[in-house]
């Protein structure tokens, strides 16, 4: 695999990463689901959702007159074959009331890790598994699953 290749697999990774932040922020759980192989896996801290339909419905919507915001940093991608990728970052999720003139908290509503794996598929690059780990909640004790990770296989 060339260096072209492998940054260029590394960056549409990273973009499902960044787009399923977008599309749960925005409100539209099946596209959150579409970035999932068909029977993609979603465990957010030890609640586990399997196939596009499960994925969707595992989204919870904004209440009405809320504004939600999903940060990402220190996003790695590792690239394992041409066909397969594993990647890791850390994020923040916020949570705000849409009246903009009203003093809002500013610490996030959850910190946490999420690990992926990603698929070549004939639709693209796709998420097969991510694993949500909440390290820290607002106004609630860490998730248990803040243990180490365990090496996955593809």
């Amino acid at each position: 695999m060339s260096p072209e290749e492998e940054l260029w697999i590394q960056q549409r990774c990273a973009q499902l990463i960044h787009e399923f932040g977008a599309f749960v922020d925005a409100d539209v759980p099946t596209r959150v689901a579409e970035l999932f192989t068909a029977d993609g896996v979603l465990d957010r801290a030890g609640i586990v959702a399997t196939g596009r339909a499960a994925i969707a419905s595992s989204i919870s919507r904004a209440a009405p007159g809320t504004v939600r915001v999903h940060l990402y940093s220190n996003l790695t991608v590792r690239v394992q074959s041409s066909d397969h990728a594993a990647g890791r970052c850390y994020y923040q999720a916020f949570t705000f009331d849409a009246a903009p003139d009203e003093q809002q908290p500013t610490t996030p509503m959850v910190l946490g890790r999420i690990e992926d794996t990603f698929v070549r598929t004939e639709q693209g690059w796709r998420i097969s598994y991510r694993r949500q780990v909440r390290v820290a909640t607002r106004g609630r004790a860490p998730s248990p699953h803040t243990g180490p990770t365990p090496e996955r296989s593809s």
